[in-house]
């Protein structure tokens, strides 16, 4: 997911494991787990707006 301007809030199932790669303006609000191995994955970019995953 990407977004010029605008934040981003987003809200996943939080019983599976996320390769995360979140970039944003200010620094990127994640409460999920980050795991490396994981099948699934978020990627998500901000330009100009704040990232939350949860």
């Amino acid at each position: 997911m990407t977004t010029g301007d605008g934040a981003v809030d987003l809200a996943v199932p939080s019983n599976t494991g996320y390769r995360i790669d979140a970039r944003s303006s200010s620094a990127p609000q994640i409460d999920l787990p980050d795991s490396d191995g994981a099948s699934a994955s978020l990627t998500v970019a901000a330009s100009n707006g704040g990232i939350h995953l949860h």
